[in-house]
């Protein structure tokens, strides 16, 4: 089986627009969240994972640089959120 995150920035690659722009917001928002005592470091994981799944189609299909900005927001807070609920 693939380490996660790896998998997860292959298919960012791969489907293009703000996928990866999605997929480095919530990772900096997790390993903030880690390194605070927030979350465990299989958390990050978790909260990387469920937040992609959730934003994927929406980020990829995301071109312009407001569009990406915007999803970069989003998926920070979407970060915080599955973070408070973990």
């Amino acid at each position: 089986k693939t380490f996660t995150p790896l998998r997860l920035a292959r298919e960012a690659a791969m489907l293009g627009g703000g996928a990866g722009a999605l997929l480095n917001a919530v990772d900096e928002v997790a390993v903030e969240a880690h390194l605070s005592g927030e979350l465990s470091f299989l958390g990050i994981l978790k909260v990387l994972e469920e937040a992609f799944d959730r934003m994927k189609s929406t980020a990829s299909s995301a071109h312009t640089l407001e569009e990406i900005l915007n999803i970069d927001r989003e998926a920070r807070m979407l970060a915080r959120t599955l973070i408070l609920n973990t």
